[in-house]
């Protein structure tokens, strides 16, 4: 797994570790896809799980967080993701400093809300490998080669950032919540 940006030189937190290792974690999954029907398969099952939630249920918010978990746990400190399966609710239960509109410059997590007014909107999550003009390079869980948000399994993709409707905002939970160093694109 490579990293695009080599961040480690941008911004220093005592999360940087964790959200690097968490999309370390995240690619190791790779070509992982659901076996015996929707939203299952051991591998899903493991992901649906961790955050509470039976067989057949959407698994990329739960995906996301069962690789912050893994990186937390190896890194002996807590997960700064809140744990839900659900991708509004991760939105809305992440601190104000950590929820921001262009990309990091290093990995964060991407969320996209087909509703963002709406406060259980359906939505998309994964994490952002890094960022290459107007596009960031993701891996995500439940989605498909043809990048939908329902899809078969965990791919990499490349999706608009800027200006786009696709992207809500970013999970920056590598930054600082002073907002005097805080370090921004764009």
């Amino acid at each position: 797994m490579s990293i695009i940006v080599d961040w480690k030189q941008v911004y220093d937190s005592p999360n940087r570790a964790l959200i690097e290792r968490a999309a370390e974690i995240a690619c190791s999954y790779e070509g992982v896809r659901e076996q015996g029907g929707a939203n299952r398969g051991p591998e899903v099952e493991a992901f649906l799980a961790s955050v509470g939630l039976p067989t057949g249920n959407a698994w990329c918010a739960a995906f996301v967080v069962h690789c912050c978990r893994l990186a937390a746990k190896e890194l002996g400190m807590a997960s700064p993701v809140p744990s839900t399966g659900k991708v509004a609710r991760m939105w809305r239960r992440s601190p104000s400093w950590a929820r921001v509109v262009t990309p990091p410059p290093y990995p964060s997590i991407f969320v996209h809300l087909a509703n963002p007014k709406d406060p259980e909107s359906k939505g998309h999550t994964g994490f952002v490998l890094g960022v290459t003009g107007t596009h960031a390079i993701t891996i995500e869980g439940n989605t498909s080669q043809a990048g939908s948000r329902e899809g078969d399994g965990v791919y990499r993709q490349k999706r608009p950032t800027l200006g786009s409707s696709y992207v809500t905002g970013y999970l920056d939970f590598a930054a600082d919540p002073d907002p005097t160093v805080r370090l921004r694109v764009g």
